[in-house]
């Protein structure tokens, strides 16, 4: 019995830390994103402009 409560633990803290990497990791890559997005078309306006 306490193996099986072990594992039913481990599992729930798995998904719970996961869903927690997921909600700090998401932000970060969006913000990665468009802070690439910017530089590329700022790269863009700089090239227009020379």
């Amino acid at each position: 019995m306490e193996s099986v409560y072990s594992v039913f633990t481990l599992k729930v803290v798995n998904k719970v830390f996961f869903y927690y990497h997921i909600k700090l990791l998401c932000p970060r890559v969006f913000f990665y994103i468009s802070w690439i997005w910017s530089f590329s078309t700022l790269s863009e306006k700089k090239n227009i402009q020379i």
